[in-house]
């Protein structure tokens, strides 16, 4: 280890230990100091300093510690019970006769806080009446957690009775603790739930754990114009959790056609810089791939039912045979579709067997993302369902279908859905307004579909539109 990462005390021990308070002795820190573990770390950090937090905590009879009511070492201060390294590094710390642990860490925080690199230890020691006891050197690891937010939807709130409805989050349940949230009285905007993973095996961190969610809710429940209270019970799994990923279970409720409604658990993943930095910044992506999901597209489709014909290029039956049972068909489905001049229809019709769950629309396009840009949308990747009033807004640029129930559309739930962009066309061509010498313009809608049963699909829908105004040189 090298030197500029120890931080170690020097300062000569001048206390006078026999002026202690009877029963009590001392916790000295004249000889300890706290260095920083290269070993898990992969970026240059500032050394352990006088800012340390320093925790004490007693140990009880059975050899637990009592981790809810740390020892007061801020008795002027009402909100903190910690102190740090600079305030006790001279003169110690007076405790009564009896087993303690110390804990010490980089942030003043219990949990530790999840976006940033946290280091700390936890040191048993013991203190004996009318003695010293010194410490030595200590050094602090980083903590290998897993942040979890828990968070739930208007409609889901709505929804509950009273008594409310409870989440339980449990990770590998076997080892670990498991935690209860309600919607009534959890801010998932500043709560978290921390599992801390450090004292676990190298292959279990590696391979990661699995984390179990359930939701047991008493709840409105309205059948054939009849409300009623039921228990209502989902339940979801997420494999591969690993030390500093962020999980973020969401729950929601969807209104479908018939009146009834649908329930999910949403789990998505923010995994943080694997360089642990301080100060993380972190990205969002996907969970991976879970080997319990379920297998094939549902035959999910994207058939064209106007505007391609025997002429177009490709043909209408050159575009909708290219949907198969093959999972790898978008391999032999044609790369583009040529809008001409003359077109004037262009209508597609979305088919989800399992019915539609999820639908998002990514727009890729050098003319459209900034026309977006301009409206105030920042993000090119649309949600047909949980963003219906902006999907709503940008009809003047690009109509899409989109899910609101209060005005009879519906995207949820549906086995078919269809997609006029017959004014869109008038509007892709609009971009070529004054120009004589472009050729064409490229748009592509990258559709997600995902249904019901969990079975999903990608479709690319890949426009060339041609210039009207085209002059060949």
């Amino acid at each position: 280890m090298s030197a500029a990462l120890a931080l170690v005390a020097c300062d000569k021990d001048n206390y006078n230990y026999s002026g202690l308070k009877e029963g009590y002795g001392l916790l000295s820190f004249a000889d300890a100091g706290f260095v920083v573990s290269e070993e898990t770390n992969t970026r240059a950090i500032e050394p352990a300093s006088d800012n340390t937090v320093i925790w004490v905590y007693n140990v009880n009879e059975d050899g637990t510690v009592n981790l809810e009511e740390p020892v007061d070492l801020a008795p002027n201060d009402e909100d903190i019970a910690y102190t740090t390294y600079g305030a006790v590094k001279t003169n110690g710390i007076t405790l009564p006769g009896g087993d303690y642990m110390l804990r010490a860490q980089t942030k003043d925080a219990i949990p530790m806080v999840g976006d940033a690199a946290v280091y700390g230890i936890d040191e048993p020691f013991s203190i004996i009446a009318g003695q010293e006891t010194p410490l030595e050197e200590l050094t602090l690891y980083l903590y290998k957690q897993v942040k979890v937010s828990v968070s739930y939807n208007e409609a889901f709130q709505k929804s509950l009775t009273e008594n409310g409805g409870t989440t339980t989050v449990t990770l590998d349940s076997e080892n670990f603790a498991t935690f209860n949230v309600t919607p009534n009285d959890f801010d998932s905007d500043s709560q978290y739930l921390y599992i801390d993973l450090t004292n676990e095996a190298k292959e279990v961190q590696d391979a990661g754990v699995s984390m179990e969610i359930s939701v047991v809710a008493e709840m409105y429940v309205k059948e054939d114009g009849v409300t009623s209270i039921k228990n209502q019970k989902m339940t979801a799994a997420v494999t591969g959790v690993k030390p500093r990923d962020y999980r973020k279970i969401q729950i929601h409720k969807e209104e479908i056609k018939d009146g009834g409604a649908n329930f999910t658990i949403v789990v998505d993943d923010l995994e943080v810089d694997t360089e642990l930095s301080t100060d993380i910044s972190a990205s969002e992506g996907s969970l991976g791939d879970d080997p319990n999901a379920p297998k094939g597209d549902g035959g999910i489709k994207l058939i064209n039912i106007a505007g391609l014909g025997t002429t177009t290029t490709p043909t209408q039956a050159e575009w909708n045979d290219s949907f198969t049972e093959d999972e790898m068909d978008e391999e032999t489905r044609p790369a583009k579709i040529v809008i001409t001049p003359d077109m004037t229809q262009l209508q597609f019709k979305a088919v989800a067997p399992g019915k539609i769950w999820d639908f998002r629309v990514l727009i890729i396009s050098e003319k459209i993302e900034p026309a977006l840009g301009d409206v105030g949308i920042k993000d090119p990747e649309l949600d047909l369902i949980k963003e219906a009033d902006l999907v709503k807004n940008i009809a003047s640029i690009i109509p899409f279908p989109y899910h609101n129930p209060s005005e009879g559309m519906y995207v949820q739930g549906e086995t078919e859905l269809d997609f006029v962009l017959d004014d869109a066309i008038p509007i892709l061509q609009g971009f070529f307004v004054n120009d004589t010498t472009t050729y064409s313009h490229i748009h592509t809608f990258q559709m997600y579909v995902k249904d019901y049963v969990g079975k999903s699909k990608t479709i690319d829908l890949t426009l060339e539109v041609l210039n009207p105004n085209y002059v060949a040189e």
